[in-house]
């Protein structure tokens, strides 16, 4: 709160003609409520709360009310000649319990972490930036239950609730990003920087039906001045920077910046890294919005990372770029509309072993998004369509596919408008999706038959049910819910292709891979305390789930590249348990937090690199001269069986984690600047795991400096 009148003060000197009108915003259960638009009246200036509830702007001499809104809340009136600086303004819940969906015009988060059914996970940048972490993978694997998977090539990608890469959904802003010919989004290729949060919804839901998990990465728009530099130093010649900055008013934001850097691995058998990987990220997030709730946001990333070992002389070459326009509006009804159009792009090269593989992959694509409150209920329509090609050169075969893919989605949800403190239906949710792909070879080819394989159409319909219960108290609150869904997955292109040419390669009749089906349930329990006293505070999520494949596609990986081929493993089943929890004390000196995972598997054939079990414990602890994380990390034996060229199989196993990580991080203010240093510590026990002689999981030392003006 001090800085908060410090800030207050410093801008009342500049603006010496407005008057700046500075407090906080809180629901009636004591919760701090961020992103509440607030307008001042006539002049229609506005701003947001921020993540603890927190406002501060001018306001012009000829203004006399200020109107405060959040979806799921009355509209609030308060004079401004009787309102003290500094007082908490209390929001009242509306009749109509609309807070399940969190719509705002200008915020950016699709998922809101209690009311959604779903165990949903969020991630503060800005904390996770003080913790040394090299890429998005790293963010992942270090502070939930999530697996990485990590080759020998330094790719990562992850699995949520045991499932395939292709199985999971990657938001930018809202947006797909991983609807190009290959879905697998290598997480090595992008970092935290020029983000302001990250999401992770584990579960099926309206804009992932057949997912086992959502990331949703939350570009940073902010609409004031500020400058960020950081930079990391590290074991084994690691080193890495990056560079932010922002010019804004009420009405405008530019955003830009750079990050760049350089790691190393190297093998069991050597003492000095054999093996190089260099990253480099550039983006620029523009956002333009009136005095309407309309707001425009140009956001562009040019990602590119190169992979050189110099033992083997393989290399790999990755760049990504993506494009996307998109439009945010919002009424005074609050009907909401979003629409955007975007450009994807998606070279490499490969060049292990005696693989050559050329890849160039595009996507245009463009959607929108209506959603309209009714009495006792909200109405959303949803429709995502996308152009991808596939042009790739594998070994001696080309590959050259044309996808035509639309999805329409209807949302039909319905709240009881009852407020008691028994428990009572909170809402039903019924999502129906009907999605059309077809698939259209083009060019010329090495083998002509290709052209009569890979010519698929589908029509697919897809069903979503769930639905919540509410008990909500004077100190706590409790929801249970349940998912019920019956969803498709088509192979994807670059599934079409490997399998292909694996058939062509081996002098075998090509096969067409089928649509794998997925039935999903999953019951869940979410409770968290409404204290008055923001201080003390806990919450946890417990859920079960069970998934049915019927015709489940499964990667077999050849033991001497990264390429493999696709084959429908019939019907496998999944069940699954996982659960988190957070406590902070009262004094905010001790927070702990716990996530929990365990999977029981049909066919652990079908569930390649998955462990049965994988927990995280994470302890905080604040002192007078630096703060501490120690994370706790247990995972268990991991199996994936890949083939030589001869087609003999080999069994491959990455060895268990049982080991600590540790960070020391102080925050630090001087003159308007703000910052914080910090040491991070992985694998304390140097427990080494290693694939195929190469150290994936070492013990590794960085020291992370961060300076910033705002």
């Amino acid at each position: 709160m001090i800085t908060v009148f410090k800030y207050a003060l410093c801008i009342s000197v500049i603006f010496a003609k407005n008057k700046i009108i500075f407090g906080k915003i809180k629901n009636e259960e004591g919760i701090s409520l961020a992103s509440v638009n607030i307008v001042s009246i006539p002049s229609q200036i506005g701003t947001q709360s921020n993540g603890k509830g927190y406002f501060s702007f001018n306001v012009e001499p000829k203004d006399t009310l200020i109107k405060c809104s959040h979806v799921g809340y009355s509209i609030y009136y308060f004079d401004i000649k009787s309102f003290t600086n500094g007082n908490v303004i209390v929001l009242k819940d509306k009749i109509i319990a609309m807070d399940s969906l969190q719509v705002s015009a200008i915020d950016q988060n699709e998922f809101q972490s209690f009311n959604a059914k779903n165990n949903i996970i969020e991630f503060n940048v800005e904390k996770l930036s003080r913790r040394g972490y090299t890429d998005l993978g790293d963010v992942f694997f270090n502070e939930e239950s999530i697996l990485m998977n990590e080759n020998i090539y330094g790719q990562k990608s992850m699995s949520v609730r045991a499932s395939s890469n292709e199985e999971l959904v990657y938001l930018f802003d809202g947006i797909p990003l991983n609807n190009l010919g290959d879905p697998n989004l290598d997480l090595t290729i992008m970092s935290s920087s020029g983000l302001s949060g990250i999401e992770l919804v584990k579960g099926g839901h309206h804009k992932g039906l057949s997912s086992s998990g959502t990331v949703n990465l939350i570009p940073k728009i902010s609409y004031f001045n500020s400058l960020l530099f950081s930079q990391q130093f590290g074991t084994y010649n690691y080193g890495r920077y990056n560079f932010h900055g922002s010019l804004g008013n009420h009405f405008s934001s530019f955003n830009m910046g750079i990050d760049e850097g350089k790691s190393t691995q190297q093998y069991s058998d050597v003492a000095y890294p054999e093996i190089i990987t260099f990253n480099k990220q550039k983006y620029s997030n523009i956002a333009i919005k009136d005095k309407k709730n309309l707001e425009l946001r140009f956001l562009a990333q040019q990602n590119s990372k190169r992979y050189i070992n110099e033992r083997t002389r393989d290399s790999i070459s990755l760049n990504m770029e993506n494009y996307i326009l998109k439009l945010v509006h919002s009424n005074l009804r609050e009907n909401i509309v979003k629409a955007y159009v975007m450009y994807q792009s998606y070279t490499g090269q490969d060049f292990v072993g005696s693989t050559i593989f050329e890849k160039d992959d595009t996507n245009v694509g463009y959607g929108f998004e209506f959603l309209m409150p009714i009495k006792n209920g909200m109405i959303s329509l949803l429709n995502q369509s996308n152009y991808p090609k596939a042009n790739w050169y594998l070994n001696s075969t080309s590959v050259l596919l044309d996808r035509f893919t639309s999805n329409i989605t209807a949302v039909f949800e319905f709240f009881d408008p009852l407020t008691n403190k028994e428990f009572h239906l909170k809402d039903v949710k019924l999502v129906y999706s009907h999605q059309k792909i077809v698939d259209s070879p083009y060019g010329n080819f090495v083998d002509p038959s290709f052209a009569d394989f890979a010519k698929n159409k589908w029509n697919l319909r897809s069903t979503f049910f769930s639905g919540s219960l509410i008990n909500k108290q004077d100190q706590n609150r409790l929801m249970m819910y349940a998912n019920i869904g019956n969803t498709f997955r088509v192979p994807s292109l670059s599934e079409i292709g490997f399998n292909y040419n694996h058939s062509h390669n081996s002098n075998r009749i090509p096969f067409q891979l089928r649509t794998e089906q997925k039935n999903t349930f999953e019951i869940g329990v979410k409770f968290e305390e409404i204290n008055q006293n923001p201080q003390k505070k806990y919450h946890g999520t417990i859920s079960c789930f069970r998934y049915n494949y019927i015709d489940k596609i499964k990667h077999v990986y050849f033991s001497t590249s990264p390429s493999y081929f696709p084959i429908n493993a019939g019907y496998v089943s999944l069940k699954g348990f996982d659960s988190k929890f957070f406590y902070k004390t009262d004094m905010d000196w001790l927070l702990i937090s716990q996530s929990f995972a365990y999977y029981i598997f049909e066919d652990p054939n079908a569930f390649p690199f998955q462990p049965e079990k994988n927990i995280r414990n994470k302890i905080q602890l604040k002192t007078k001269f630096f703060n501490i994380d120690l994370i706790y990390k247990i995972e268990g034996k991991r199996q994936i069986t890949s083939i030589n060229s001869d087609l003999t199989m080999i069994q491959n196993y990455i060895k268990p984690i049982n080991n600590f990580d540790i960070n020391l991080h102080r925050d630090f203010s001087m003159n308007g600047f703000e910052g914080s240093i910090s040491l991070s510590g992985r694998n304390l026990k140097n427990i080494s795991q290693e694939l195929n002689g190469v150290s994936i999981y070492d013990r590794r030392f960085i020291l992370n400096i961060n300076i910033g003006y705002r």
